[in-house]
């Protein structure tokens, strides 16, 4: 969140505007508020497209479908004004992380979660197509998970930019990785996309990756057209319903009543959500992360999504799952050394507490009791960084406080490697680790005849070289 610039309206339509929220590719985002004090996403549009007729024609028309969308576990459009100079349009404002940043920076959901996660997400596809519009983009990154339930956005939107980008340039839109394989073709697309879409969004849940791995955007399409879905790792009981959303024929995918009554296991899918349907951490900590407002620019420019190369491979920079304490923070790393008394030492920009220190200042120091020989990972709110000591210490981002450590039988000169809520860690003692990144359980290993260099992980499979002269997988 920033404040204001001179450049930016006060007021747009009836709305007071309070502070910058981001930007889009259709345009600015702003928190505002109304006459009756409710806090709203005000999205306005850039100057370039308000200024296309077949642009505003379109908007126009699947704003007012996506104004008729109600349901529990919707976040819809409250407001808009699609003919105004600018145009813009009002949407709740909801506080929560989004499942995307949720699960990379704290791992997968538990069995149970994942199943009143795919409910809400039953409900809100139901009230969705019941208006007559397909939503064509749902994934993690819209997807935000509130005390009283998940909520979808951005439904309807997509379709206007869709189709928009398809008229004027050709170019396909949609989120490589979550896109059936109808969508890819451009043909036939219809409410079965929502369910292929759903599908791989609970595998997502369940495993902190999506059934088609990582990779480039053509690779995942490729996937999903001519591959099968990676469900290992997927808890037993959900891998049918998830192998049966992700069919390639939409006309062997199930209906979402279909999908609701396996999750649910005789549970109405429109029962209201319990306190308790997100682990602790989750349910304890409000959101303001204000990507989950951002919308897809017409020309295919803008908000990406989860389309790599952000979700490829090396460490990645998410939000932070903050604890109930500290409040939830965002912290940009911008140097990191190693001091000659063996401290591991960050130098960084906290963004949205207050305000910045200056350029160079030191946040913390934190002592090793050996050398830091490769870079540190940095995930959520720790920081994860192996030392030829042996030892694997995962330090809070913003504090320099020890969380947990890991110590192996011998030096560790590899970069750790965290998804999914595992981080992977290759060892001097010929071994592959991978453990649990938020307490550093061990999950498994995996022995080589040499020593253990610096692992790359896609679609549910480890790859490693060893200095046995051989690559693993």
């Amino acid at each position: 969140m920033e404040p204001l610039t001179p450049d930016d309206p006060r007021e747009v339509g009836r709305y007071r505007v309070l502070a910058r929220l981001g930007s889009g590719g259709m345009g600015r985002v702003y928190l505002a508020r109304s006459p009756e004090n409710q806090q709203v996403a005000l999205k306005v549009i850039r100057p370039d497209l308000a200024e296309d007729p077949l642009f505003r024609r379109r908007f126009a028309r699947e704003v007012a479908a996506s104004r008729s969308v109600s349901g529990p576990c919707t976040a819809g459009v409250v407001d808009a004004e699609p003919d105004g100079k600018p145009p813009w349009l009002a949407t709740t404002y909801i506080p929560g992380p989004s499942l995307q940043d949720a699960v990379l920076a704290g791992g997968p959901l538990p069995e149970s979660s994942v199943r009143e996660l795919g409910l809400g997400l039953v409900q809100a596809l139901t009230a969705v197509h019941a208006a007559g519009v397909v939503h064509r983009d749902l994934k993690p990154g819209n997807v935000l998970l509130a005390a009283d339930g998940p909520r979808v956005i951005d439904f309807g939107i997509s379709r206007v930019v869709e189709a928009s980008a398809l008229t004027g340039t050709g170019t396909m839109m949609g989120s490589p990785g979550y896109m059936a394989p109808e969508q890819i073709r451009g043909k036939g697309v219809g409410t079965a996309v929502d369910v292929f879409a759903l599908g791989a969004v609970l595998v997502f849940a369940s495993t902190g990756m999506g059934p088609f791995g990582e990779g480039t955007a053509h690779l995942l399409l490729y996937r999903i057209m001519h591959e099968e879905p990676y469900l290992g790792a997927v808890p037993e009981p959900l891998r049918g319903i998830a192998a049966g959303c992700l069919d390639k024929d939409a006309a062997r995918r199930p209906g979402l009543p279909e999908v609701g009554a396996v999750l649910g296991r005789g549970r109405s899918a429109t029962a209201l959500f319990e306190p308790g349907w997100l682990p602790r951490p989750l349910a304890a900590t409000p959101s303001t992360d204000p990507r989950h407002i951002l919308v897809r620019a017409p020309d295919g420019r803008g908000d990406t999504g989860d389309c790599p190369p952000t979700t490829g491979s090396g460490p990645r920079e998410v939000p932070a799952a903050a604890d109930a304490a500290s409040g939830r923070r965002r912290v940009l790393l911008a140097a990191a050394g190693v001091a000659a008394s063996a401290a591991l030492a960050f130098t960084g920009r906290r963004l949205l507490d207050g305000d910045p220190p200056k350029a160079g200042t030191r946040l913390w120091r934190f002592p090793l009791t050996g050398v830091l020989v490769n870079r540190p990972t940095v995930a959520g709110d720790l920081v994860y960084a192996a030392s030829n000591d042996g030892t694997l210490y995962t330090v809070d981002a913003a504090r320099g406080e020890r969380r947990w450590s890991y110590t192996t039988q011998a030096a560790l000169g590899s970069a750790p490697y965290l998804v999914g809520g595992v981080v992977y860690l290759g060892s001097d003692d010929g071994k592959l680790y991978a453990l649990d990144a938020r307490t550093g359980a061990k999950r498994w290993t995996f022995s080589t005849g040499g020593i253990v260099h610096s692992p790359v992980v896609t679609g549910g499979v480890a790859y490693v070289g060893s200095s046995d002269g051989y690559l693993y997988a």
